[in-house]
């Protein structure tokens, strides 16, 4: 008789050479294999394993994931702030900074809210939906227009826009900087606007030195930001900057803080204010246009 301890305690042995968190992981495998609720995980283990085929997914999840694959990728399923998404190749993996930059954009709303009737939030880059779901589950009374140029991660977000039932989205399936016919009116209208964003910011020198999860399995895409990591800054300044009213919120890279003052300053931006994760990196700046 095999149990489900058995089956966990050693794929968590295996996954020890490739994983942080091997216990963690080998949980999460299995209760998406057999298609166990983490809640009940602990009242499974004792308990003989029934079903070859699941037994067999199981163990394929596990190979997936000693090769390098990220365990939201073979799971499809990833959590942030405590909501569940769909998640699959080819789109960005979430990551606890961009919790900071909903938090911190969540709070410029309040305060926005208070002076104005009307505020609209544009995102570049929707990836999975995450940032603007986030964004429309706490504030249902505001418009919100998410652009993204990949139909990858269109389709992910429109399943998650789905699944959250946030009706206050309305996602553009462009390139941003393409398509300013849209927006330009937007950005010069009296109401503020919010440039959301959580660009792509690794330098291309860096992208190599990645973590392999990260380097083979990621979207480079999603990843890279030019040369220097601020090809995309210098583009959402530069548009922002046509504006009277708008306010950026955006994920910023690791040592990005220096250079993105300086750029913020020669496009006439003001009360920029950084705020660091819990390791006290500076990883999302709040600026404005705001005559």
């Amino acid at each position: 008789m095999i149990t489900y301890f058995q089956l966990f305690n050693k794929a968590a042995k295996e996954l020890a050479a490739c994983s942080d968190e091997p216990e963690i992981e080998a949980e999460i495998l299995l209760c998406h294999a057999f298609e166990i609720t983490r809640e009940s995980f602990l009242s499974f283990l004792n308990e003989e394993v029934k079903g070859a085929s699941k037994t067999a997914l199981f163990n394929s999840c596990t190979a997936s994931r000693k090769q390098g694959m990220p365990v939201c990728y073979i799971t499809r399923k990833a959590f942030f702030m405590n909501n569940q998404y769909s998640i699959d190749q080819g789109v960005l993996i979430p990551r606890p900074e961009t919790e900071l930059l909903v938090e911190k954009t969540h709070k410029l709303l309040l305060s926005l809210k208070k002076k104005y009737t009307t505020v609209n939030v544009l995102e570049l880059g929707s990836g999975s939906g995450i940032i603007a779901v986030e964004l429309a589950l706490r504030h249902p009374d505001i418009s919100i227009y998410s652009w993204e140029i990949s139909a990858t991660a269109c389709k992910q977000a429109k399943i998650n826009i789905f699944y959250h039932q946030t009706s206050n989205i309305e996602l553009i399936h462009k390139d941003f900087f393409k398509d300013s016919a849209r927006w330009s009116q937007m950005l010069k209208n009296s109401h503020p606007v919010i440039l959301v964003s959580n660009p792509p910011y690794i330098a291309a020198k860096d992208i190599q030195g990645l973590d392999p999860s990260v380097k083979y399995y990621e979207p480079e895409v999603a990843l890279c930001g030019g040369s220097s990591g601020i090809d995309f800054y210098k583009k959402i300044f530069k548009a922002a900057s046509t504006g009277q009213n708008v306010y950026l919120a955006l994920e910023i890279g690791v040592d990005q803080k220096k250079t993105l003052s300086e750029l913020l300053s020669r496009h006439h931006f003001k009360d920029t204010v950084f705020f660091s994760d819990l390791n006290r990196i500076p990883r999302v700046l709040i600026s404005n246009t705001e005559l």
